[in-house]
């Protein structure tokens, strides 16, 4: 268990299976190795199919344990695997459907099995349902088919109650935006009317700094989102602000965003600022992380592209929880994909596929970083002649991006040329 939160995977797994070959009816043994093998199998070469087997184990075990139906309910989803998605709805149709989670997650699966015909109707269905019911489905169908996501997001937009629940559909909306390309017209909502977000309005502004910082879009398409987080995590009194603004995602998403395009003085400034920030008590060297992963950028700007891959493991390294469900304006999901793509550069192809994998379906949903990280993917299947694994990828990234914006119009193009070369090399 501690290995688990300590996300160290090649533990926890050990551990787990240990513990199920002492006994193999160790119901708590399974469901930790199930969930080890989806979170944290990118680390140890774990596959979709081994955390599926281990979580019929945990169903079978127990038909009843509500968390277990969903875990493996949400790999069939992933997957868009309809012959197992059906047979999970059956499970779920079988437990307590009194608990709103079951009731998510069973709106979820129908949304995603639902002929194309009567999606619009089942998503106003699901948009009326309790906040707790209908996000539960939303964050399914997102992870398994963006596309039917848009219609159940569009739903809640006409039909969420003034309020809270607006508020909580309107943010959500728009991190789902951001990540099928339409991060403009977010950055444009928000300038008019902040607001509507819910206090959720500097989240999506470190999404739309943080896409610039991964290349989804042009530096100067960021700035108006960068000046309003300088504005409200200003930089010579940040440390004052740790106790009751986000500083540490503030702070990385201005400090790295001024490392790779913008003034690196001020990357500078803000990578002295990390160093006066107070031990939070976390299970790492967050300051040190977040130094070494601006060193590394800066490093990367000059060209020196070995010496930024060395700063950037290292920034990872310090950080070393590398969890599944944290946001997309996490520090550490950024350091993540900047040392996949370095090592991609510097000829890792290897351990950039593991990096790339932790960043899409089965094992995580991180917004915008997904279509970019399931794009190198298809790009390193391709090159090492695996054109099924790399047609996979350039589909998924083509589920996110069918109705992007211009802002992403040169990245379409790229995966539209990998699928053509692939086509081009079949014939």
């Amino acid at each position: 268990m501690l290995a688990s939160i300590r996300t160290d995977g090649v533990h926890a797994a050990s551990a787990a299976r240990r513990m199920v070959e002492l006994d193999s009816t160790d119901f708590d043994g399974w469901s930790l190795l199930a969930y080890v093998h989806r979170a944290y199998g990118w680390q140890y070469g774990a596959a979709l199919t081994d955390a599926r087997t281990a979580g019929d184990r945990v169903v079978y075990l127990d038909p009843t344990y509500v968390p277990g139906l969903a875990e493996r309910a949400g790999l069939a989803a992933m997957a868009m695997d309809s012959t197992d998605i059906r047979q999970q709805l059956i499970r779920l149709q079988e437990a307590d459907t009194t608990q709103a989670l079951v009731r998510g997650t069973a709106y979820g699966l129908r949304m995603l099995l639902a002929p194309v015909s009567s999606l619009r109707l089942l998503a106003e269905q699901i948009a009326r349902r309790p906040l707790q019911e209908w996000i539960a489905a939303f964050r399914l169908v997102r992870s398994g088919d963006p596309s039917r996501a848009a219609l159940l997001a569009e739903a809640l937009e006409r039909t969420a109650p003034i309020g809270r629940a607006k508020s909580v559909a309107d943010a959500t909306v728009a991190q789902l935006r951001i990540a099928r390309g339409q991060i403009l017209s977010v950055d444009s909502a928000i300038a008019v009317d902040r607001n509507r977000f819910g206090g959720e309005d500097r989240r999506l502004e470190r999404f739309i700094v943080a896409s610039s910082i991964a290349g989804l879009i042009e530096p100067n398409d960021a700035r108006r989102a960068v000046t309003s987080l300088g504005s409200d995590v200003p930089l010579d009194s940040a440390v004052h602000y740790v106790n009751t603004r986000s500083v540490i995602e503030t702070g990385w998403a201005l400090a790295a965003y001024h490392a790779t395009v913008g003034d690196t003085g001020t990357a500078q400034a803000w990578r002295d600022v990390f160093a006066q920030l107070p031990d939070a008590g976390f299970q790492t060297d967050y300051r040190g992380s977040l130094r070494a992963d601006i060193d590394a950028r800066l490093a990367a700007r000059r060209g020196d592209v070995s010496r930024a891959q060395e700063l950037a493991g290292n920034a990872v390294r310090l950080w070393s929880v590398h969890s599944d469900n944290v946001f997309e304006d996490h520090p550490e999901v950024g350091m993540r994909f900047h040392l996949g793509t370095l090592l991609r550069i510097n000829g890792g192809a290897d351990s950039a596929v593991a990096i790339f994998r932790s960043l899409v379906p089965p094992t995580s949903w991180f917004g915008f970083y997904t279509p970019r990280a399931a794009l190198e993917l298809a790009e390193l299947a391709a090159e090492i002649g695996e054109a099924e694994q790399a047609r996979h990828y350039y589909r998924m990234v083509l589920s996110f991006w069918e109705a992007s914006g211009p802002e992403v119009t040169s990245w379409r193009e790229r995966v539209e040329a990998g699928l053509a070369a692939l086509a081009t090399a079949h014939n």
